[in-house]
């Protein structure tokens, strides 16, 4: 029974001890990323509301081709994506709110973590739009030090999807801009 003791009660304590510095952690994750695109909101936007064209330049398709995406609606509010990451991985886009001049808003779901909503938006500076990716999520009380664990010497959750989030917004608009070049070209 003192055994039992002994190795029960530092076990307990540890425990307590990982579940109280779980509780210290923040419980929420915030991410953005920004890019001046030379173009037109409206130019933008033909990328940003159709969903399955983001294969052309979110980050995710070129990290993971292995990635199998399948879209329903038409490009617009409602329109959905539904994927299974080469790992297994379940999410999905829901487009909410689509605008030409202000961008779009989309509740997001991945595997088991709660729904959140991002937001692409458009600004006007000059000739060239500012394109803002933004979101935030909370994170479940026992996922936070496991994620903490996990990511010792690595950047936090938000800071690994800002850096997803830039990469998008850098193809996107290394796209944009060779769409507007290319009939400047042939004239």
């Amino acid at each position: 029974m003192k055994i039992f003791k002994f190795c029960l009660l530092p076990v307990l304590l540890l425990i307590a001890a990982f579940l109280a510095w779980g509780a210290t952690l923040p419980s929420g994750w915030e991410a953005s990323a920004e890019v001046t695109i030379q173009a037109q909101p409206a130019a933008i936007h033909a990328h940003v509301e159709d969903l399955a064209d983001w294969e052309n330049w979110d980050a995710w398709h070129a990290k993971d081709p292995a990635i199998e995406s399948s879209y329903s609606g038409e490009p617009g509010v409602d329109m959905t994506t539904e994927w299974v990451d080469g790992e297994g991985m379940k999410g999905k886009n829901v487009l909410v709110e689509s605008d030409p001049s202000i961008g779009v808003t989309m509740n997001t779901s991945i595997g088991d973590f709660p729904a959140f909503e991002a937001v692409i938006a458009y600004e006007r500076s000059g000739d060239a739009t500012i394109v803002r990716w933004t979101s935030s999520g909370e994170l479940p009380f026992i996922v936070r030090p496991v994620l903490a664990l996990l990511s010792i010497g690595q950047p936090d959750l938000g800071e690994m999807v800002s850096s997803d989030y830039q990469q998008g917004l850098d193809q996107l608009k290394t796209l944009v801009e060779g769409e507007s070049a290319a009939p400047a070209e042939e004239q």
